[in-house]
């Protein structure tokens, strides 16, 4: 009798063991925040924004072109004195700044798919420096140029971020964009991935003392790479797995290895050790001197072993 209990207890420790492990390691990935990840196609872009400086004192002048047509400068154009506070970590290493970027409004995304006019530059940046004879040695002094996302920052004078470019070739930005989305669907944060082309097929508008260039803004695609925070385990997803294990450990484990029924288990336990507690019950148990001995030992009570009686008195009387 006690090596069965021990056995049966034996079991269902395993079996609490092993539902325990795995309620702790669902519960240990609750929290987890995964990204699923699509493209999605838009009609219509934020270009990125563009911080010019130069490292010598030049004279120059700017004209922005949209869809080949000219726009309000000052909408698309913010210059920087180099006494201003942004500029104060790099004071020492440019003469003046200008930052580019889309105008602050509602609808920052300028670039347009389809184009509403075909076969022009989308946005162009053109720049004119103008130099006297003794000026030429500053005209050609390098530019301090850093590309940022002009949806997460008005401006960005980050020295580390700043390419020395020649003030002399045409260029072309070619460039992209990525989202990123919160689990409710939020826009998160948004980023601009970019490419500079030198130009070398276009070539430059010079003449004595004047110089023009350009930096063209393209849109490689827009299928945008969109990712979202994405929380896999959840809390029902945690009791869904727990209850379907709990089933398949007690219809699978627990049964076939206990079985039903007080005196007549059919378990696998039982059938190994041969042991039936119906067949362990004595006479003396029905005795009335042996009510102590049946508290003390557990033994069926009364309707109990009237159900016991009759089961073995039907036996005997088809037998």
């Amino acid at each position: 009798m006690y090596l069965a209990r021990i056995l049966h207890s034996l079991l269902i420790f395993i079996l609490i063991g092993i539902f325990a492990f795995n309620l702790f390691k669902s519960y240990q990935g609750y929290n987890e925040i995964t990204q699923k990840i699509q493209v999605i196609t838009l009609d219509k872009l934020v270009p990125p924004a563009l911080t010019f400086c130069t490292t010598k004192p030049v004279n120059y002048d700017f004209d922005i072109r949209l869809y080949n047509v000219s726009v309000n400068r000052g909408l698309y154009l913010k210059p920087y004195a180099p006494e201003e506070d942004e500029l104060k970590f790099i004071r020492n290493q440019v003469s003046r700044c200008w930052v580019l970027s889309p105008p602050m409004n509602d609808d920052r995304a300028i670039i347009k798919f389809p184009p509403p006019t075909s076969n022009v530059p989308d946005l162009e940046f053109i720049t004119e420096r103008t130099f006297s004879p003794d000026g030429i040695e500053n005209s050609q002094a390098p530019l301090l140029v850093n590309i940022f996302d002009p949806l997460q920052s008005n401006s960005s004078f980050d020295f580390n971020r700043f390419l020395l470019l020649a003030p002399e070739v045409n260029r072309a930005i070619q460039f992209t964009r990525t989202v990123n989305l919160d689990l409710k669907g939020n826009v998160k944060r948004t980023d601009v991935k970019y490419n500079i082309v030198d130009e070398y097929r276009a070539p430059t508008d010079s003449s004595p003392g004047r110089s023009i260039n350009r930096f063209t803004f393209r849109a490689v695609s827009f299928d945008v790479v969109q990712t979202q925070d994405v929380q896999i385990v959840t809390i029902w997803s945690i009791l869904s797995n727990c209850f379907t294990l709990l089933g398949v450990l007690i219809g699978s484990v627990y049964f076939p290895f206990v079985g039903h029924g007080k005196y007549r288990p059919w378990g696998y336990i039982n059938r190994l050790i041969g042991y039936y507690p119906i067949e362990h019950i004595k006479r003396s148990y029905f005795d009335k001197d042996s009510r102590n001995d049946l508290e003390q030992n557990n033994v069926p009570k009364l309707d109990e072993r009237l159900e016991i009686y009759l089961e073995k008195f039907g036996r005997s009387r088809y037998e």
